[in-house]
């Protein structure tokens, strides 16, 4: 009984260290929690895009700033600074000119200044990285299992009065108000507990976790990558396209654990030997993620995912040293890597991840269709690598200023056109990005007003020009012309999703004739240029 009580008054205590240095932040996490819980039907998405930006910022700079600083006059000025540029960003990603870059750059400045402030959480605490990661793997364990038991507790309980009192009467939503009780008024504060109060001791089963369980995992998986790559240099194959992904994934898994059983290595000969050896095993590895992600840059050029791919292998790279050198007493720097990678992938001019693809798109485009030849006069390999590149950066919303005045677009669309079948597979195999819009209706009941009768439905349609929505097969006897509609929604899309969104809502009704109209419920449209590559709606037929 007394292991309980001293348990909880633990808890009690740290809860109370954690607001008590992090007032600002738990109070942000507890108001944004309240507001959406008691607003959850109120609330429209754009609303609760722009509270959650604000909420989100402003969060993690006081979780910053209340880390570093401890004079009440210091703190007061940077929660003024740092709802300031909360405010701020959510005004520029919400404007009507916004671009994909504003938000690279905010989730950029989110992560970078979340790490700073946990590289000085870390420091305050006082313990080696290895002890830091095992009490912290330890509170979010427990974290997770008293999550796990309120979550299930609280739903039965919701669930009996749902179906004892209430009658079943549609009050579901109550089981969504938890969910964001539970997320806002428990797991997040305590995860923040988690991650800067690390003053008990980890218990007995948390090291048979990582040193019986997690260890030997990491292992296996690690043996089974050596056995492939013996199999690759047996019978001389290219390494699949998985490959960078399955290795990025162990050592997103292995890393933190060779961080934590570094503070078991005094313990154990055998642990000790593996912690010196399992940073080694995986520069082979290394070396593999390396030779695939070269590859695919030489055959199709630069694009966002495989700059983050190269910068993680750096980050590999340089966490693989840290961890062997001087023991592991730099291992910190890891976080310092990672802040400096994400702040030049996201928010540098010029060298960012966007910018970057966009020059080695440009640079390949040059190569394959130099000025002054004729698109005719290219070789089929040539022809292939200039439209991959021209559809790649015609995509981009900012990207068309790096496309030669000397490309011509029509020869580049009939040749496309004349390739059709082969379209997919050997033209757009740079994992190209094309404009979408996706709307879910939310509405529970449909205004039927002076309408007789309803009908659900639903059509789709491939490749067609804006001009061929005007004769729309909705169903096999009623046509409705969708080209205004569609048009309409391209051209809002291109100054900004909002305007989009904002244009659906308010012409969710499409006249048939003098007799019907069609009320949309679902949207789904992808586009190229003049080019429909996928339409689908779902709604209802509205017949007076």
């Amino acid at each position: 009984m007394s292991k309980i009580k001293n348990f909880f008054k633990g808890i009690a205590t740290n809860y109370k260290n954690s607001f008590k240095q992090y007032t600002a932040t738990n109070i942000v996490i507890i108001l944004t929690t309240l507001f959406f819980m008691f607003g959850y039907d109120k609330l429209t998405g754009t609303i609760t895009n722009k509270t959650l930006t604000i909420a989100i910022l402003s969060a993690i700079n006081f979780f910053a700033c209340e880390t570093y600083l401890k004079k009440l006059g210091q703190r007061g000025i940077s929660y003024v600074v740092g709802l300031g540029i909360a405010i701020g960003f959510e005004k520029l990603i919400y404007s009507n000119n916004a671009s994909d870059a504003i938000s690279r750059i905010c989730i950029g400045y989110a992560m970078v200044v979340f790490l700073i402030g946990l590289i000085q959480a870390i420091k305050n605490t006082k313990v080696d990285i290895g002890e830091y990661a095992v009490k912290v793997f330890k509170n979010l364990f427990n974290i997770g299992i008293v999550y796990t038991i309120l979550n299930i507790g609280l739903t039965l309980i919701i669930l009996i009065f749902i179906a004892l009192i209430l009658n079943n009467k549609n009050n579901f939503e109550l089981l969504a108000r938890l969910q964001i009780a539970l997320l806002g008024l428990f797991v997040l504060p305590a995860s923040l507990v988690a991650i800067t109060e690390i003053k008990q001791d980890f218990s007995k089963f948390i090291k048979a976790i990582i040193l019986y369980i997690m260890l030997p995992l990491t292992l296996l998986a690690t043996a089974i990558i050596y056995i492939y790559m013996a199999k690759i240099f047996i019978i001389r194959e290219v390494p699949a396209n998985s490959i960078f992904r399955i290795i990025t994934g162990l050592f997103i898994v292995a890393f933190p654990v060779w961080v934590m059983i570094d503070a078991f290595k005094k313990e154990s000969k055998i642990v000790e030997n593996i912690c010196k050896i399992l940073p080694i095993a995986f520069i082979p590895f290394l070396l593999l993620q390396t030779y695939s992600i070269c590859a695919r840059i030489d055959g199709n050029g630069l694009t966002p995912s495989r700059y983050i791919g190269i910068a993680f292998i750096v980050f590999e790279a340089i966490a693989i040293f840290l961890s062997l050198y001087k023991e592991r007493k730099y291992l910190i720097h890891t976080i310092t890597t990672a802040i400096a990678l994400i702040a030049i992938s996201t928010i540098l001019p010029v060298v960012n991840m966007e910018s970057a693809s966009n020059i080695s798109q440009a640079n390949r485009l040059k190569r394959a269709w130099r000025e002054n030849q004729s698109f005719s006069e290219l070789s089929e390999d040539n022809k292939k690598i200039a439209c991959s590149a021209y559809i790649y950066l015609s995509d981009q919303k900012n990207a068309k200023k790096y496309i030669p005045n000397y490309i011509d677009e029509e020869e580049i669309n009939e040749y496309m056109t004349s390739k059709k079948d082969g379209y997919e597979s050997d033209l757009y195999s740079t994992s190209v990005k094309y404009p979408e819009m996706y709307i879910i209706g939310e509405e529970e009941f449909i205004p039927v007003g002076e309408y007789k009768y309803i009908k659900k439905t639903y059509s789709s349609t491939y490749d067609k020009s804006i001009n061929g929505m005007k004769g729309f097969e909705l169903t096999n006897s009623i046509k409705v012309d969708f080209k205004e509609f569609v048009n309409n929604i391209i051209k809002a899309r291109e100054t900004s999703e909002k305007n989009a969104n904002d244009y659906i809502e308010a012409n969710k009704i499409i006249k048939i004739d003098d007799n019907a109209d069609f009320y949309i419920t679902d949207l789904d449209l992808t586009y190229k240029n003049e080019q429909i590559r996928f339409f689908s709606v779902d709604g209802y037929i509205l017949k007076k």
